[in-house]
Formats: C-alpha cells, structure tokens, sequence
C-alpha cells in the first residue's frame, strides 16, 4: 500500500518543469500506479486474498489522481489564457497612452488661442 501512495503523492507533485515534463511524469505515474494495482491483484494469495475495502480505496486513490492530473491540465489552460490577455491589454495601454500624448498637445494648443 505504501508503494501506491508513493505513486499517487508523487503524481500531484509540481517538478517545475516544461508541460511536456509534467505530462510525461503524470502518465508515468499514471502507467505505474496500475501496474502495481495489476500486479497486486494478480499475485495475491487465492487463500487469503485483498481486503475488498483496501482495493476500493486504491481504486478511488487512482480516480482522484486522474482529477487531478484533468484539473491540473485545466488551470494550465486557463493560465496561457490569462497571459495571452494580459499580453492584449498591455498593448491596449500602450496605444490608449500614445492617443493620450498625440491628442494632448492640440488640445493645449487649442487652450493657448481661446485665452
């Protein structure tokens, strides 16, 4: 049991890594986690076989993983989003302050004659 928790705490770890990283790291701990649920399953002693309650805490433990990894993929999706807008306001402001700069000096100008 201590060997599939590994799996499932390390899955859900950040490495900081690239999203190529992160998803090759999430399938690996993915792939792994259900060889080791296979292999325990078919090794088992037939005279003395898992705690049924074991298993399907094991079997939850991978369907919260796979939430994770869908709700990880999900925010990093949001997260580009957020910069590519950020990215779009920023050049709005840039062109907002050179109109700003552009019409300010006519209107000064304008200003200067009517007094």
């Amino acid at each position: 049991m201590s060997s599939v928790n590994n799996v499932t705490h390390g899955a859900g770890a950040d490495t900081g890594g690239g999203a190529a990283t992160d998803a090759a790291t999430s399938q690996l701990s993915k792939d792994t986690f259900l060889k080791l649920l296979v292999a325990q399953i078919r090794y088992q002693n037939p005279l003395n076989p898992a705690d049924g309650v074991e298993f399907l805490s094991q079997l939850a433990q991978f369907t919260e993983l796979e939430q994770m990894m869908g709700m990880h993929s999900e925010v990093q999706s949001l997260r580009e989003e957020i910069a590519g807008e950020l990215e779009h306001l920023a050049g709005m402001r840039e062109d907002l302050a050179a109109l700003r700069d552009a019409i300010a000096p006519s209107e000064t100008a304008a200003e200067e004659e009517a007094a």
